[in-house]
């Protein structure tokens, strides 16, 4: 136990795990997270350890071959406007949402579903 907590014996951080905020360097890895694939293996990575806390999806069209998960991350622009999609999925550390918009849960109940 003797030296645990040294400075010399922690494993190094990477840079995005001492950012505080989102950041140019951070804004630049941020960047290279274009699909849900690569998201998740950036939070299993990482985890909360980074000021990127969620990243947020809208599933790829496919006709050929459905594929629910097959997911593409929103663009910064696209990201303020989260309402404007009747359903986004939120990726985190914790886990994968599907969010519904008001408009689109109220579709669904009045289809039964």
């Amino acid at each position: 136990m003797k030296g645990l907590y040294r400075e010399g014996t922690q494993k190094p951080q990477n840079k995005i795990q001492n950012a505080l905020f989102v950041d140019k360097s951070v804004n630049n890895i941020l960047k290279t997270i274009k699909t849900g694939d690569v998201a998740i293996s950036f939070f299993a990575k990482y985890g909360n350890t980074t000021p990127i806390k969620f990243i947020n999806c809208i599933q790829k069209i496919n006709k050929e071959v459905f594929r629910p998960y097959d997911l593409e991350v929103i663009t910064s622009n696209e990201n303020q406007k989260e309402s404007a999609f009747d359903e986004y999925y939120t990726i985190s550390a914790h886990g994968i949402v599907k969010v519904y918009s008001e408009r689109m849960k109220k579709q669904l109940k009045s289809e039964g579903r």
